[in-house]
């Protein structure tokens, strides 16, 4: 069966197409829990402009990497997870060597956003604070960054 379902979140800024629904869930439940979650890939962070790290200095960025919404029947088991969608889209991208590397997701970063902690939530997506020092006798040029956001917990206010 190739039905199409197409799901619109509130103020949605595209519609998600779901190709099948491929989940049955073996228990009765009249819960439909919906989760945040981050990008089951990691993110290839992409600066406009290459930075520099001094030798013996830091420099903190606050990421706004787009959330995931999981759909669970029930409770939140792995067993339950009925789909998953990304409130952005996000284009692939392979980063490393050709044959060592990593899929990922590509996300273009503003450093003159990402300087400052916002005082404000940014709608769909979640903070990721990022430290990055540089312990080397030489300049370090950053350009792209690999983060690794399947391993991350998301933290937030009740």
């Amino acid at each position: 069966d190739n039905t199409v379902d197409t799901v619109v979140m509130a103020e949605p800024t595209k519609e998600v197409q779901i190709d099948a629904w491929q989940t049955a869930i073996g228990e009765k439940s009249n819960v439909l829990q919906v989760l945040p979650a981050l990008p089951d890939m990691p993110l290839v962070i992409r600066t406009e402009k290459k930075f520099t790290v001094l030798p013996g200095k830091s420099v903190s960025l606050y990421i706004p990497v787009p959330l995931y919404l999981q759909f669970y029947a029930g409770s939140k088991k792995k067993e339950h997870l009925i789909f998953e969608c990304a409130t952005e889209e996000l284009s692939q991208t392979w980063f490393g060597e050709f044959h060592n590397g990593n899929l990922a997701y590509s996300w273009p970063l503003d450093l003159s956003q990402s300087l400052l902690m916002p005082e404000h939530g940014r709608e769909n997506y979640v903070i990721c604070p990022l430290r990055i020092t540089n312990d080397s006798h030489s300049v370090l040029d950053v350009q792209r960054l690999l983060l690794q956001c399947e391993l991350l917990p998301i933290y937030g206010k009740d």
